[in-house]
């Protein structure tokens, strides 16, 4: 997420804020307003309860290439099922942050939330960047 609370370099906080005018991280309420949308739809709400089919990793936990398949997107969305989870300005105390999603060799519900210390470096958390229009 960042070096540390008061240093918010080399980190995907730093990333995404520079990869656009007015984008972040994704915020938890973000992330539960897309749990919302998906639980509308009777024909895939199911994976809001096991999503293991829809994330990009194979049955030994092995990482596929992110988003190269259709299987990987829900409504239109790709990769919130795997390979990693991805970091969200939603805290956990003042030094944790919350990865959010499934990830390879983990969790298969895109529902869950991890908290992970904010100077984590690990390679099953990535991001997701928001963009304000």
């Amino acid at each position: 997420w960042a070096n540390s609370i008061e240093d918010e370099t080399d980190g995907a906080l730093e990333i995404a804020r520079n990869m656009y005018d007015n984008s972040t991280l994704c915020y938890g309420v973000q992330w539960d307003a897309i749990m919302r949308w998906i639980s509308q739809d009777i024909t895939i709400n199911y994976i809001l309860e096991d999503s293991s089919l829809n994330g990009n990793h194979d049955v030994d936990g092995n990482l596929i290439k992110s988003g190269n398949n259709e299987q990987y997107k829900i409504k239109n969305i790709y990769d919130m099922a795997g390979n990693v989870a991805e970091w969200t300005m939603e805290s956990y105390g003042t030094d944790e942050k919350i990865a959010r999603g499934g990830k390879s060799g983990g969790t298969d519900n895109i529902t869950s939330r991890e908290a992970n210390a904010i100077d984590t470096n690990s390679g099953l958390i990535g991001f997701r960047v928001a963009l304000y229009i």
